[in-house]
């Protein structure tokens, strides 16, 4: 890797000199500009989505490969699978061995990495422009060619098991879980990524093969390249290596709609630890929706804006009750994602804590934010999201988010747009719109012995309390 990044500096340097020039925004006031890309989005005949972003600042070759598949698709009582199945693809092909794949892609300096989410397994290579070639071969190979052998197929569920019984001592995670489980009451979704260890002690490799079997199809991925090539090169390879990969029909289950949070409820997972840790919210919205970006500078306010944001001056500075406090919106793509506020406090402040961030929730509702705290939640995103486009794997995250979301070409280009029009009044309505003070969920992890829990609104029958 140290090889890579000191060809990368040595090819920076250079480009100064013989920059190519992309197409830019500037944003009246804001200072700092956007880009926009020359990209070509074609679909080969077996189905799969490329989409070739040239981009001639270094030499690098960045590609993502995106299966629309994950923990969501995982049979009942088989929750892990997916993400079992997503950790064994480069433990081994038809060609290579685990050990082969990371020596070569070591030499080239690079790194190949594969994840699990809920609908999407992403695999990704960056190398040098000069081993696209060897990085779309190992792509293509671990994505068409696995073997799962049952030597790593054991090596890979011992791992996942040990991290799942980890995670049990860790309240962060506890409560985590506990919220997902609750908002997603009724969805798939509900169900960590990496299953439970029962459920993950039960998987055998027929049940891996037949996963990989069923979703794991080009006409049911996308593929993003950024690179230091014309598009025409780059759908080339693109061709050459994943032209031959089988298409079939789909045969994916119809995920249940989340049902949206109704009343109120709180879950105490006792837990031997001196802290509280709470995490509040509710269902929230899609990333299309056309409410997202006042939505985003609104929590930016709330509490999405560290120490400038109400919730931390309030609990945090003010009070001096939580050492973390936050608040965030997680965007689903086809479905609705989650709002999520939370904190970190001494179990004896839980009830004041949890008490102040309903209040800063309500008041967000009910009276209008100040002009300079838009205007600053406005300079921080007219800032950031720019910069969130100056590296090869981040240009291919914006291209990635523009397929499996649906959204429109350059639509961070509208999107900054958009935060710079917002006005006070639309921060309120979609305060009111997308935040619930009156139907919302409560997961605490504490020692339930030792909290008397009394927040507004809460009775008794809505508490149940279970171990982690």
């Amino acid at each position: 890797m140290k090889r890579l990044w000191v060809l990368l500096l040595t090819a920076v340097l250079l480009s100064f000199s013989c920059a190519h020039r992309v197409p830019q925004t500037q944003f009246p006031g804001a200072g700092v500009r956007t880009q926009t890309f020359v990209s070509k989005k074609t679909v080969l005949a077996n189905g799969l989505t490329v989409v070739a972003v040239e981009r001639r600042k270094v030499p690098v070759f960045q590609a993502d490969l995106v299966v629309r598949t994950g923990a969501a698709n995982d049979p009942e009582g088989k929750e892990g699978l997916g993400n079992l199945t997503a950790s064994l693809l480069d433990k081994g092909t038809k060609n290579r061995t685990a050990s082969q794949i990371a020596d070569e892609i070591d030499f080239t300096g690079g790194d190949l990495d594969v994840s699990c989410g809920y609908v999407t397994v992403p695999l990704s290579v960056h190398v040098l422009v000069e081993h696209a070639h060897l990085a779309m071969e190992l792509l293509s190979e671990i994505v068409m060619l696995p073997t799962f052998r049952d030597d790593e197929l054991k090596r890979s569920r011992s791992m996942i098991l040990s991290g799942i019984m980890r995670s049990r001592e860790k309240p962060f995670s506890v409560v985590s879980d506990a919220f997902r489980d609750m908002v997603y009451e009724g969805s798939p979704l509900h169900k960590p990524i990496e299953g439970h260890a029962g459920t993950v002690a039960d998987i055998n490799r027929a049940d891996v093969v037949k996963f990989h079997r069923v979703f794991f199809l080009p006409n049911n991925a996308v593929l993003i390249v950024v690179a230091d090539l014309s598009v025409e090169e780059i759908i080339k390879i693109a061709q050459e290596y994943f032209g031959s990969w089988q298409k079939k029909p789909l045969d994916v289950p119809v995920m249940p709609v989340p049902e949206p949070t109704e009343g109120k409820s709180v879950r105490l997972v006792d837990m031997d630890v001196n802290q509280s840790y709470v995490a509040f919210g509710h269902l929230g919205l899609k990333r299309k929706d056309p409410d997202y970006n006042a939505v985003r500078v609104m929590n930016y306010i709330l509490g999405g804006g560290g120490f400038v944001s109400r919730i931390v001056k309030s609990i945090r500075v003010r009070q001096g009750l939580a050492y973390s406090a936050y608040s965030y919106f997680a965007p689903g793509p086809a479905y609705n994602g989650y709002f999520r506020a939370g904190l970190q406090t001494k179990i004896g402040s839980t009830s004041q804590a949890l008490n102040s961030l309903l209040e800063e929730i309500e008041r967000i509702r009910n009276e209008p934010v100040t002009e300079k705290e838009l205007e600053d939640a406005k300079s921080f995103y007219e800032g950031s999201l720019p910069r969130r486009q100056e590296t090869y794997g981040q240009v291919a995250n914006l291209f990635v988010d523009q397929e499996i979301y649906g959204l429109k070409s350059d639509y961070w280009v509208d999107d900054l747009k958009k935060i710079k029009s917002l006005t006070l009044e639309e921060i309120q309505r979609v305060a009111r719109k997308h935040l619930d003070p009156d139907n919302f969920i409560i997961a605490i992890a504490t020692k339930v012995d030792s909290l008397a829990l009394e927040v507004k609104g809460i009775t008794k029958d809505m508490i149940k309390v279970t171990n982690p």
